[in-house]
């Protein structure tokens, strides 16, 4: 019997990369959409945000009305200049190492996120990596409509996802990998034989607590 893959996930916000990336992905698409609704709606953000009255994933479909009406075009000029000038220059190093020590071991790796499938997709041609799981953003006759195109890929619609685009019955879940820094991955983690919480001088209790590996990565 021929033996099975094996898979090496990454979820992406502070991990493979050391920050949020949403909110500031949907502020850089603001500068170049900048229309009387979009203002308000950008002003509203950020008081809600700096109040403290906006909290978590819920408040992700209101904040992405910056991003209607923006052609395909103008966001892949957002991304590139996103993902070059703002992601590349935050990678964490321990994790990007672990990312290439897997390539190197011939293992499928997948990126897995809540962050948008726009700028994570052109970031992981850095890599070569063919497998991106993200949250997708509607488009409709060329152009964002600020909206999701499907679910918010977070908690458990990570492994729904990653069950839809490759056939995991082929991979050796046992001694296969997951990274994550967030509680909220500890489904992810669990799928696998070896879930790796991300310690970045954050509460990382709950990673003892699961008897994942921990990776500093500062």
């Amino acid at each position: 019997m021929q033996n099975k893959q094996i898979l090496a996930i990454f979820d992406f916000c502070d991990t493979l990369i050391g920050m949020q990336t949403a909110n500031k992905f949907v502020s850089l698409g603001y500068k170049h959409n900048q229309r009387l609704d979009t203002i308000a709606n950008e002003f509203g953000r950020v008081i809600f945000r700096k109040s403290r009255l906006l909290f978590g994933r819920r408040h992700k479909k209101w904040q992405l009305k910056q991003l209607n009406g923006l052609s395909v075009e103008t966001m892949q000029n957002i991304v590139k200049e996103y993902v070059e000038k703002e992601l590349i220059p935050k990678e964490n190093k321990a994790v990007i190492d672990k990312l290439k020590w897997h390539k190197e071991q011939g293992h499928t790796i997948v990126i897995i996120s809540g962050g948008f499938s726009e700028y994570i997709k052109y970031y992981a041609k850095t890599y070569d990596i063919k497998y991106v799981i993200a949250t997708d953003l509607e488009v409709v006759n060329n152009k964002f409509t600020g909206k999701i195109d499907g679910v918010d890929c977070m908690g458990v619609n990570k492994i729904k996802k990653l069950k839809e685009t490759i056939k995991v019955e082929n991979y050796d879940l046992v001694n296969s990998y997951a990274y994550s820094d967030h509680i909220s991955d500890i489904p992810l983690l669990s799928f696998v034989g070896k879930g790796v919480g991300i310690d970045f001088d954050q509460n990382i209790e709950w990673i003892k607590l699961m008897n994942y590996e921990v990776l500093r990565v500062k």
